[in-house]
């Protein structure tokens, strides 16, 4: 009688579910074919995922299902035996359910290691530019772990490579979203604002950064950089002076510095500049140069 009952609570269950995945299917076959290839590929990246993820949904649904009905029997059958058997019972219940426990976590190391496994295969692959094996592979770990961040990273470099600066960007976007903490996500996303030339997100997102407190000198070198490109030389040059007093020996930075303070006629900053990169750079042209246009002052 009772198998009755839940064998039809199961079978209208299963109707419900075949009811819910085929509608979902039914919105993800409806996708524009006449979409970017960008779009596409973002498409079928979501549309992996909530495939994974009604998977996932219709397991663990009938495996709570299973679960009761199991418990109920062993409950239904513990009333007709003796205090003795059902003691035994429950010590074989328990051991039982170490067992699978044990079982469990053995499951989930495994299942790790497999995923670290894919994400070396993957880094390898875009190391040695299978640029469409290593995308296939960081998908597929997405689907397995929809929050792997290392993933993510290889997927954002992908599409710079391609210049897809638009899903890179998503990509580095969806990073910070998952832990505002991994700055490495925001120096990609800064990098990919500059490479496009978005010179108002690069301000915002870097501002963002050094409010959480992270002052590293390549957020003061790329917000020098987009005040320089927008036209606010006097702005830019305040942040590579902050970028030159975190890595004083970097030759970089004090061309920037020293190139921002001659457009700006600060010939006392364009002086302590050139005599800090005198001892380090060995270009004898550029040095030349830049004493030129600072005689010329």
């Amino acid at each position: 009688m009772w198998y009755i009952f839940f064998g039809f609570i199961i079978t209208i269950s299963i109707l419900v579910i075949i009811f819910v995945i085929r509608k979902n299917v039914d919105k993800l076959s409806n996708i524009d074919t006449a979409k970017t290839k960008v779009q596409e590929k973002q498409a079928e990246i979501k549309k992996k995922l909530l495939e994974s993820k009604l998977e996932k949904n219709v397991f663990n649904f009938f495996k709570v299902i299973i679960d009761k009905i199991r418990n109920f029997k062993f409950e239904f059958k513990g009333r007709r035996v003796r205090p003795g058997k059902m003691v035994i019972k429950k010590e074989n219940k328990r051991s039982t359910f170490f067992n699978r426990e044990k079982k469990d976590k053995d499951f989930e190391i495994d299942d790790e290691r497999r995923l670290k496994g894919d994400l070396l295969s993957a880094q390898a692959d875009l190391k040695k530019r299978r640029i469409d094996e290593a995308e296939d592979k960081f998908i597929e770990i997405l689907q397995k772990d929809p929050k792997n961040i290392e993933a993510y990273m290889g997927l954002g470099k992908i599409y710079v490579i391609r210049k897809e600066f638009e899903t890179a960007e998503e990509a580095y976007r969806y990073i910070v979203k998952i832990n505002k903490k991994f700055f490495e996500g925001y120096r990609e996303l800064v990098n990919v604002f500059e490479l496009s030339k978005k010179w108002g997100e690069l301000k915002k997102v870097g501002k963002e950064v050094i409010e959480l407190g992270h002052e590293n000198a390549w957020v003061f070198e790329k917000m020098g950089i987009a005040y320089k490109k927008t036209g606010y030389p006097d702005k830019a040059e305040g942040y590579f002076e902050r970028a030159v007093e975190i890595e004083p020996q970097n030759e970089r930075l004090l061309d920037e510095l020293l190139e921002v303070a001659i457009l700006n006629k600060n010939k006392g900053l364009a002086r302590k500049a050139f005599n800090t990169l005198s001892g380090i750079s060995r270009d004898e042209m550029k040095m030349q140069s830049y004493r030129d246009k600072i005689d010329i002052m």
